[in-house]
């Protein structure tokens, strides 16, 4: 760079402020930081940058290094003569219109520069001189430690006082500042030890309780960008201190606040100076402050008037009148303003007065600026950055703190710029090296608007002191997680970063520990979340045979708390398994009917009311509670047959319109049932009617009836009775009257009341139930023998209430006070193990064609899914081991070893439906089918493997078994796998032998022809075709093979190993030249098959949590998914959107022993699942959507109660159906 030609700033010569101003021109000319040029220079900082800003000229001693950085200024040497002429007419008084510099230097600390104006101090520079002679008689020498409250003079004491006689004898002085980072400190240590004992290297730390407590000043090199109150170097900090204080030709002076005496003391370096005695700066005596005041009066010139002096000496030994250790900084600041706007050369009482004094002085300053400043400048501005200037220590008290200028005016710039020229210009703030901050604290309690603005603040800057001191101790100790914020302290810093007054409080690094703290408690929240997540999934899970609907609701509230993988799979497992809603009525006797419109009607005992649900759990009430209680009820089309004490009363359940058929005040009453015919069958304590429902006219049945019924059952022109003394009847509803019914047609198998009556006259039946928890079934059929059989093997705990048959009758059921419901199968009248258990007495219950309804004392009607499965086939059921679904999503195709079977999925509830059988076993004789099928892309055709090889083609049309086609083969063992491409063109299949055979054809209506066979090591297990062509096989050997199919060729093989145990199956991806391999090792492998002639096949991803084989692997048709069967009975599904790093999504139990099975749907929306039972189960994959299937159909909703009782008291009540934001 060529050198700066400054003579157009020189052509007029100008004043000293001039001079300053050109200067600074300079000086940002050139790009150097203050901190740089002192380097450079040799000189301290501030003194160059009092220089720039006009405060003093530089002295004749300093012409040299004027001189010098007009040179780093790269200003060309004719104009440097011209600076040092300009210079010297100023020195001569050129400028000073013979009026003396102002000689005091207000709130500003004195420099060596200073040193003729210092006064009033004499005595401790004696002793701190004599301390340091002293400790250099060490080695090495002992640190001397200068303490004193704010505002004692310390930095004055040593830089105006010490600095220049330890200069005067030759020693070299370094002064640094714990903001300036460890370079000065790194430039000491790297120069060798010169062991110059009498005449060692001062340094001197300023203001050293900022490593303690740091001000928030920055650095000033820019270069390192490194700030000594960051938290990462205050250990490093003290290091460096150590080992400067262990170097013989250093001479270490410490300066610091007295109140962090024991922080000093703490360092091992520095104690020993505390031991041998610090040197405390306390507040001046009346003989320092005189002359304080007319020392520099003197050398400036100046006259002192008596009575001013007098006037301050009062204020200053009046009792109580000054906080004596704020009297320096006030007194230098009233007589610096006293000296700048004296008259003349005389400072004057009336003036003082003027200024308000050594209480006011400083206060009425800044309200002159502030008044000065608000016509042109928003007061906020001001306010603002005030605030952004002071912090509070760690006992609460508002300190000043350091901002660089760039900071200082990172908003409002120009406005904020205008508020510190004003208040430097009064020098209430100081601007040193790009930083500027208060001149001194004292201003904090003097300036009272001032201190009204900090009170409003005070939260906030309390607040932003904790972050600070937390994030010191945060990065220092490693910022360790545990070192973060937590609870309202967090709650606090987090409303402190997003207030106003905190923005330029808190630095970068002090926002990234709240937002590090914030994000550790979300990460801590959100793990909370998944832990009450899965507990509650658990609990889901084990209410579900139970408690079908609240487990249902229970996956909900656990996924809402987090969607965690068990949640989801809970939800998802309990949208498809819930058998329909629950309906919560006050408790009490119940009697329940459903209706052929899937009604549920209940009439409910003692409460007397009569409500109607609908299948999805919505109620209308069409009798009133009522005093009258219900004894007995009975359902006939749209009227429901009530007896109370009333007698026998008809509701219509359309428009809830009651009649009564009988009237009997006396109750005698006592059950009803209805007729095939139509009419009521009422018993009553002495006869058994039957009642016209339009006329209400009585005919009777039962003339004398000698025990009191109980329970009364009719059907098929049968009426039923059983009595209390557990004595059963059957009479003819058409026959006369009788009192003495048939020897044939009288049972007593129990000597307790019998509770409940079931004539099943198709199975040739009647089914009783007794008190003493006994099912007996009585034969109708007078052929057969009259023993009774009774179907319990082991008694229910307590009473038989009611009795169920099932829409056709296969499914029997029982309805205990013990809260049990046991089922029996009515083909060979055994128990089914899978009983239903309740929480309290069950009254009723009901079979519907694929639910059981159950009605307790609890006031609770459940829903339940039938233990026969409700869709029983018509032969023992199989296990399905394949399931392919057509291109629309309609249809699916699956096989077995005994059927080959067409389902519809139209409906998205269960069941699935069976739409045709396109084989069994009879088709070719007996072991005909492998199980394996597959279906073509339209729906039209099925391709069916055989146990010896065989491949057949079926139609799916038609109402009869279709004639099955058999391709040309070489396969001669059972198939395990069949594929085929996309576009229908190209069918493979694969037998346990490892025969691979390939069929093509050329369009769609042709004949497939067998146009390849290849062999694997057997056994082969799975097959698959991509879109591009590639067909991939996997055997029991661990391996893969892969050819590319061109026209009818293959390539030749290439074959690798896809896991450490046999590969079970395998999926090609949708759109990509990737292959999935279901392992028993139990894991899903990713293979890209992209460049097999370079890097050859390559493993994505590998994805594990079954712990069964992986029987079956499929993906989405948006490849995003991926889905696995497994013997451990789940449906795994993990999302593939990182195909490198698969997320699971659940593992959504199926209840069964395994999933042999699986498939997506087209629409992405299902995932299929089938295994032993011959069952395909459907379950809807968004978690939203089977939220709200099951608010769809759970009935009511959880109580306050339940909620208690199930989910933590962490996660508060709401009602699931509410749309409230969570």
């Amino acid at each position: 760079m060529a050198g700066v030609r400054s003579s157009m700033f020189l052509a007029v010569r100008g004043s000293k402020e001039q001079f300053a101003e050109r200067l600074t021109g300079l000086k940002k000319h050139s790009s150097l930081s203050y901190a740089l040029l002192e380097r450079k220079l040799g000189r301290p900082a501030s003194t160059i940058n009092d220089w720039c800003k006009g405060k003093h000229l530089p002295y004749q001693r300093d012409n040299d290094d004027f001189e010098r950085l007009l040179e780093l200024f790269e200003v060309e040497r004719s104009d440097r003569a011209e600076w040092m002429r300009w210079l010297n007419d100023l020195r001569s008084g050129a400028d000073r219109h013979d009026s003396p510099e102002n000689p005091y230097r207000g709130l500003a600390a004195y420099t060596a520069d200073d040193a003729s104006l210092y006064f009033g101090r004499q005595q401790l520079v004696d002793l701190l001189t004599e301390r340091i002679e002293t400790s250099r008689s060490t080695e090495p020498p002992t640190p001397t430690i200068v303490l004193g409250p704010s505002g004692s003079g310390k930095t004055s004491l040593i830089q105006a006082g010490l600095i220049p006689r330890a200069t005067d004898d030759g020693s070299k002085v370094v002064c640094i500042h714990p903001y300036d980072g460890l370079d000065p400190i790194d430039d000491i240590l790297a120069t060798p030890e010169s062991h110059r004992r009498r005449q060692p290297i001062v340094v001197f730390v300023d203001q050293f309780e900022e490593v303690f407590a740091p001000t928030g000043r920055v650095p000033t090199n820019p270069a390192t960008q490194r700030t000594a109150v960051d938290a990462p170097d205050v250990g490093t900090y003290l290091d460096a201190i150590e080992r400067l204080a262990r170097r013989t030709d250093v001479q270490l002076v410490v300066a610091a606040r007295a109140d962090f005496f024991q922080e000093i003391a703490s360092v091992p370096a520095l104690a020993v100076g505390v031991t041998a005695g610090p040197v405390v700066v306390g507040p001046p005596d009346v003989s320092a402050i005189t002359e304080c005041i007319y020392g520099p009066a003197e050398r400036a010139g100046l006259i002192i008037e008596p009575r001013l002096h007098a006037e301050i000496m009062r204020e200053f030994t009046r009792p109580g009148a000054l906080d004596r250790s704020a009297t320096l900084p006030l007194l230098s600041h009233v007589l610096w303003m006293l000296a700048e706007s004296r008259d003349g050369d005389t400072l004057t009482f009336e003036r003082y007065a003027e200024l308000g004094g050594l209480n006011h002085a400083m206060g009425k300053s800044a309200d002159a600026a502030y008044e000065r400043l608000v016509p042109h400048v928003d007061a906020q501005v001001i306010r603002d950055l005030f605030i952004e200037l002071v912090q509070m220590n760690g006992d609460g008290r508002p300190t000043r703190r350091h901002l660089t200028l760039d900071r200082a005016q990172s908003i409002d710039s120009h406005e904020r710029s205008m508020v510190i020229a004003e208040f430097a210009r009064r020098r209430l703030l100081t601007v040193d090296a790009d930083i500027v901050c208060i001149t001194h604290e004292s201003l904090v309690q003097a300036w009272p608007r001032l201190r009204v603005w900090i009170d409003d603040a005070r939260v906030d800057l309390i607040a932003a002191q904790r972050i600070r001191h937390a994030t010191e101790q945060w990065v220092e100790t490693g910022r360790p997680r545990d070192g973060l914020l937590r609870g309202s302290l967090l709650d606090d810093a987090i409303h402190a970063i997003g207030s106003p007054t905190t923005h330029g409080q808190l630095s970068p690094l002090h926002r990234a520990f709240v937002e590090a703290s914030r994000g550790a408690r979300a990460e801590d929240e959100a793990a909370e979340a998944a832990l009450l997540s899965r507990q509650l999934a658990m609990q889901s899970t084990l209410l579900t045979s139970s408690e079908p609907s609240i487990a249902a609701q229970v996956a909900i509230a656990a996924y809402r708390t987090s969607a965690t993988s068990e949640a989801t799979a809970v939800l998802l497992a309990t949208a498809e398994s819930l058998p329909g809603p629950r309906s919560i009525f006050d408790p009490g006797s119940f009697h329940t009917f459903v209706g052929a419109d899937g009604r549920i009607v209940v009439a409910n005992n003692p409460v007397g009311g009569v409500t109607v649900t609908d299948p999805r759990g919505g109620r209308r009430l069409v009798r009133e509670a009522s005093a009258d209680e219900i004894g007995a009820a009975a359902l006939v089309d749209d009227t429901v047959l009530v007896v109370s004490s009333a007698g026998v009363e008809a509701i219509d359940l359309a428009s809830g319109a009651s009649r009564a058929l009988t009237h009997d005040p006396g109750g005698g009453a006592l059950a009803v049932t209805t007729s095939a015919s139509g009419e009521a069958v009422v018993a009553f304590a002495d006869r058994i009617v039957a009642l016209d429902l339009d006329s209400g006219v009585e005919r009777l049945l039962v003339g004398e009836v000698d025990d009191k019924t109980l329970t009364i059952s009719a059907a098929s022109g049968l009426v039923a009775t059983g009595s209390h003394s557990g004595r059963v009847r059957v009479d003819d509803l058409d026959s006369a009257p009788s009192s003495a019914p048939s020897r044939d047609r009288t049972w007593c198998p129990s000597e307790t009341p019998c509770g409940a009556l079931l004539l099943i006259p198709e199975l040739h039946s009647l089914i009783a139930g007794f008190y003493d928890g006994h099912v007996v079934r009585l034969p109708l059929d007078p052929t057969a023998p009259a023993d009774s059989q009774r179907l319990t093997e082991v008694p229910c705990a307590s009473w038989i209430n009611g009795l169920a048959i099932s829409p056709e009758g296969a499914l029997l059921a029982s309805a205990s006070s013990d809260g049990t419901v046991r089922f029996w199968s009515t083909e060979t009248w055994s128990e089914i193990p899978a009983p239903l258990r309740h929480p309290a007495v069950v009254t009723d219950v009901v079979i519907t064609a694929d639910t059981v309804i159950t009605a307790g004392e609890d006031g609770i009607v459940r829903t339940w899914r039938r233990p026969d499965d409700a869709g029983a086939l018509d032969r023992p059921p199989a296990s399905i081991w394949s399931l392919t679904l057509d291109e629309s999503g309609r249809y699916a195709l699956s096989g077995s070893r005994d059927h080959t079977r067409l389902w519809a999925l139209d409906d998205d509830h269960r069941p699935v439906a069976v739409v045709r059988e396109l084989t069994s076993n009879g088709s070719d004789g007996p072991g005909l089918l492998s199980g394996t099928t597959l279906l073509s892309t339209d729906a039209s055709v099925g391709y069916i493997g055989g146990r010896r090889g065989q491949m057949f083609v079926a139609e799916t049309s038609g109402d009869v078994l279709p004639d099955l086609e058999r391709l040309e083969s070489n396969m001669y063992e059972l198939v395990e796998a069949i594929t085929h491409s996309p576009d229908g063109l190209t069918l493979a299949a694969v037998d346990r032998a490892g025969i691979v055979d390939v069929w093509r054809r050329t369009d769609l209506a042709d004949r497939f022809r067998l146009v390849a066979s290849q062999r694997i090591e057997p056994p082969g297990l799975g097959l698959a075709l991509s879109t591009a062509g590639q067909l991939c096989a996997v055997s029991e050997s661990g391996r893969a093979t892969l050819w590319q199919i061109d026209e009818d060729q293959l390539s030749s093989p290439v074959s690798w190993s896809t896991g450490s145990s046999f590969a079970l199956c395998v999926e090609a991806h949708p759109s990509k030249p990737w292959f999935v391999v279901g392992n028993a090792d139990r894991t899903a492998s990713i293979w890209s098959t992209a460049d097999l002639t370079g890097s050859g096949v390559q493993e994505i991803a590998r994805v594990s949590g079954p712990t069964g084989h992986v029987m079956s692997v499929a993906f989405s048709r948006s490849g995003t998914r991926l889905a696995a069967g497994s013997t451990d009975g789940n449906v795994w599904l993990w999302d593939l959107s990182s195909p490198t790093h698969p997320v699971e999504i659940a593992a959504i139990p199926s209840g069964e022993a395994g999933v042999y099975a699986v498939a997506l749907s087209a629409d992405d929306r299902h995932v299929l699942g089938a295994g032993p039972h011959e069952r395909i189960n459907r379950w809807v994959l968004d978690p939203d959507e089977a939220i709200a299937r099951i608010l769809d159909r759970c009935g009511d909703t959880l109580t306050p109660a339940e909620w208690s009782r199930l989910i933590p008291e962490r996660i508060p009540f709401r009602d699931l159906r509410s749309t409230d934001d969570e």
